[in-house]
């Protein structure tokens, strides 16, 4: 089997979301978080190290904070890693304070130094030197916003590293796989990547030949083709090289969507 690093790039978030929904259906809490601020060349992938924030308030925060243990300066973070911090939702509550100080915030510490990227439902500032930071770098920022305000130690603050996370209605556990990009990210869990992006690598080839055959035919999908039929899964044989495994999975995951 495939390290999903090495799968990834044969795809893209929306047939990952879908593969990730055919294999575990689509009851309970949202798999993907939309409706972010994108910045950055190209899809954003890697493992979540999660940071938690709370409302802050002095008298809690004067008893609370632990540095070793609610800021993502000291949180293991390996290398193609993703910080996810959860901003609560709200645009007057900014997940982290201002970048102009060299990186000098938490999320910022390991963002610049050894994180890829960030992911928050919360609103950050300093959008231009992102984007330049994202040039310089090939670091990705998915965020609910932008801002003038800063936030932390003002509006949130900083309250445990690596433990399960909500963004919007979304869970991310540590040590989930984060694949998005401007349309919006996908949350897989660790045990079922490999799974999930070899079948989204399926989904991904389907939708090639089957939208070359609508132009080809003067077709219109959800008419002229309702699926991965017989005829699309031959033709998808003759363009494309599968390996065992995802042939496994074509019979597994695929054969029955028609």
């Amino acid at each position: 089997m495939r390290d999903p690093f090495d799968i990834y790039s044969e795809t893209d978030p929306a047939d990952a979301l879908d593969a990730l929904y055919r294999l575990t259906g689509e009851a309970g809490a949202p798999r993907s978080v939309s409706g972010l601020h994108y910045i950055g060349d190209g899809p954003m992938f890697g493992r979540a190290v999660t940071l938690r924030s709370l409302p802050s308030r002095d008298d809690h925060n004067a008893v609370s904070h632990r540095p070793h243990e609610t800021s993502m300066e000291w949180a293991p973070t390996p290398m193609r890693s993703r910080c996810v911090t959860n901003g609560r939702c709200s645009s007057s509550r900014p997940a982290e304070p201002s970048i102009r100080s060299g990186w000098r915030h938490r999320a910022g510490q390991s963002v610049g130094r050894r994180a890829a990227g960030l992911l928050t439902d919360g609103h950050i500032r300093d959008r231009d030197r992102l984007t330049m930071h994202a040039v310089d770098t090939n670091t990705k920022f998915a965020t609910g916003g932008f801002t003038l305000q800063y936030g932390t130690g003002r509006m949130l603050t900083p309250a445990e590293v690596n433990v399960p996370v909500a963004l919007h209605q979304t869970l991310v556990t540590p040590g989930d796989y984060i694949f998005g990009n401007a349309d919006g990210v996908v949350v897989i869990p660790e045990t079922m990547a490999e799974e999930v992006l070899e079948t989204a690598v399926i989904f991904t080839r389907a939708a090639i030949v089957i939208e070359d055959m609508l132009i080809s035919g003067g077709g219109v999908i959800g008419v002229d083709v309702k699926g991965i039929s017989g005829d699309v899964q031959n033709e998808m044989m003759r363009r494309f090289e599968f390996s065992d495994r995802q042939l496994e999975l074509l019979e597994k995951n695929v054969t029955d969507l028609v």
